[in-house]
């Protein structure tokens, strides 16, 4: 695997709302290729506000975001939504992501209709491209039957409607997926499952990911690295490797502390 290729580089993200509210204080990382980077904290740590201000969501107060070495924080809007095109993101709740009136087939093949000239390597050389023959491979990618691209997002479970939002994200090849609280509302087989297929697709296809998560168990079992933040900051960073060492902030102590009573109990 290929860790030397740098995808995504935040440099001294800052971001504040109204009222003084500081979401975001010089937040910095760089993900190289084939990585994942887990960002764990609880809920109103920034982490969600940090993957907005990723993809350009929200505006940046200060600081800067480079995808494939691009400054996205320094284009004119048109070159940045451009750009853009390089990540993709995997949310809490696919079905938000998935037009109820449309089949899956073509909430499937929505980001490979905006590229039309792209035509995905894992699609076999000697298979001609149709649209067809791509949305079929990537329901096998993801252990989906291609007999549920003929049906309606109401007619899947929360675990299959998941696996279909993860083979859009990654049916144009990004450079990036973002994951925020990619299992959060599935159950623990179902985000077990989903856990591992994410797992399996980042070897398979050298993907890289920023997965974020108030899990750390999940963030632990994906990642390569992690990213520990609180009140908007980063207050711990370190190689998965060294999650139980001494060194670790209190923070980063109190979580696993969290983690272990949660495990204790099952």
């Amino acid at each position: 695997m290929n860790f030397i290729e740098e995808v995504l580089r935040v440099d001294a993200v800052s971001k504040q709302y109204t009222r003084g509210h500081q979401a975001l204080s010089d937040i910095s990382f760089t993900l190289k290729k084939g990585m994942c980077i887990g960002l764990v904290g609880e809920s109103g740590s920034g982490k969600s506000t940090l993957a907005k201000c990723i993809l350009m969501v929200e505006k940046l107060d200060s600081g800067g975001v480079w995808l494939n070495g691009q400054p996205l924080h320094q284009m004119k809007k048109k070159a940045m939504q451009q750009e853009r095109k390089a990540m993709q993101a995997v949310f809490q709740h696919p079905a938000a992501s998935l037009n109820p009136k449309i089949k899956i087939i073509d909430s499937l093949m929505e980001p490979l209709d905006v590229q039309k000239n792209k035509r995905p390597s894992f699609l076999p050389a000697e298979k001609k491209y149709t649209r067809e023959a791509a949305a079929v491979r990537l329901m096998e990618m993801v252990g989906l039957s291609p007999s549920y691209l003929r049906v309606y997002p109401h007619e899947l479970s929360g675990g299959q409607k998941q696996r279909i939002a993860i083979a859009r994200a990654i049916s144009t090849e990004p450079a990036l997926i973002i994951l925020d609280e990619p299992t959060a509302s599935l159950d623990v087989l179902a985000q077990a499952d989903i856990l591992q297929l994410l797992k399996s697709l980042k070897f398979q296809l050298g993907l890289s990911y920023l997965f974020i998560s108030h899990d750390l168990a999940a963030v632990q079992f994906l990642s390569d690295y992690i990213l520990v933040m609180r009140h908007g900051r980063i207050e711990d960073r370190f190689d998965k490797k060294h999650l139980f060492s001494q060194d670790r902030h209190s923070y980063t102590k109190k979580l696993i502390h969290v983690f272990e009573s949660q495990e204790d109990q099952q």
